[in-house]
């Protein structure tokens, strides 16, 4: 699990993306996975967008946020690529896309 902070302070954890992967200090993630919340915080939103353009893939567990902590701003659309699982179908999920090893929960 990690916190949503590395979005929002990226110099201090050393976060980026390039290439297809999402990187946090020396480590780096084809997938994002984000357990179900109502509403997600400003910066996670913004890194869906960026998510979307690096071709880092996105996911949900249980449903779509409903919106962003604090904001009557719309999630971003980009939203609508990401994938949203079951929690019970995650593994497979997982397995199928051959992310194991290279995922990321939020």
């Amino acid at each position: 699990m990690i916190p949503a902070d590395i979005f929002e302070k990226r110099e201090h954890y050393k976060t980026w993306t390039e290439k297809g992967r999402l990187h946090i200090n020396q480590e780096s993630y084809r997938i994002l996975i984000i357990p179900y919340v109502k509403r997600i915080p400003a910066s996670v939103a913004v890194f869906i967008q960026e998510a979307a353009m690096q071709e880092i893939k996105v996911c949900f567990v249980n449903g779509y946020p409903e919106g962003i902590c604090g904001s009557s701003q719309p999630l971003p659309e980009e939203i609508d690529s990401c994938d949203v699982v079951p929690l019970e179908e995650m593994g497979a999920y997982v397995k199928e896309h051959n992310y194991a090893g290279s995922m990321l929960e939020a």
